[in-house]
C-alpha cells in the first residue's frame, strides 16, 4: 500500500520516499547536464544547440531497447551516418584525396561504426544490465557523426567558394 490513512492523514512510508526522492535526484541531475552542455555551447559559439535535446532521447531510447535484449535503432542511424560523413569527405577533398585519406576515412568513418554496431549486436540479446547499457548508449551516440554543420554546412560553403 502506498501510504498508510491514519486519524484523517496519509502518511507516505519512508520507501515510497526514498523512491521519489531518488527519482527527483536523478531527474534534477539529467536536467542539470542538459543545461549545463547548453550553457558552455553557447558560451563557447554564441549558438543555441537545438538537437541536444535528441542526443538525450537517443540515449534514453537506446538505454532502454538494450535493457529489453533488442538491437537499437541508433545502431542503423550510426551506420548511415558514419556513411554520410565517408561520402561527404570524398567529396569535400575530392581534388587532394590519397590513399592516407582514404584509410583514415574508411577506418574513422566507416570501420568504427560497423565495429560498434556488431559488437552491440552481439552484446544486446545478453540483457547485461542498465551500466551495461549506458556504456554502449554512451558509446554510440558519441560516435554518431558527423554533426549537422560538418554534412550540410562545410561543404556547402567550401563548394560555393
Amino acid at each position: 500500500m502506498f501510504c498508510a490513512i491514519r486519524e484523517g492523514h496519509r502518511h507516505v512510508d519512508l520507501t515510497i520516499f526514498l523512491f521519489l526522492l531518488q527519482d527527483g535526484v536523478i531527474n534534477g541531475t539529467v536536467y542539470a547536464l542538459v543545461a549545463l552542455a547548453l550553457v558552455l555551447v553557447f558560451a563557447v559559439t554564441r549558438v543555441i544547440l537545438i538537437p541536444q535535446g535528441e542526443f538525450v532521447a537517443f540515449a534514453a531510447l537506446t538505454v532502454a531497447a538494450l535493457e529489453n535484449g533488442t538491437l537499437p535503432g541508433t545502431v542503423w542511424l550510426l551506420i548511415a551516418l558514419g556513411v554520410l560523413a565517408a561520402v561527404s569527405e570524398v567529396a569535400l577533398y575530392r581534388r587532394e584525396i590519397n590513399p592516407r585519406r582514404l584509410v583514415r576515412i574508411a577506418v574513422l568513418d566507416l570501420a568504427v561504426p560497423a565495429s560498434l554496431a556488431l559488437l552491440t549486436s552481439l552484446v544486446a540479446p545478453l540483457k547485461l544490465g542498465p551500466v551495461a547499457a549506458g556504456t554502449f548508449a554512451v558509446l554510440l551516440i558519441l560516435q554518431e557523426k558527423p554533426t549537422p554543420s560538418q554534412t550540410i554546412w562545410t561543404p556547402t560553403i567550401r563548394f560555393a567558394r
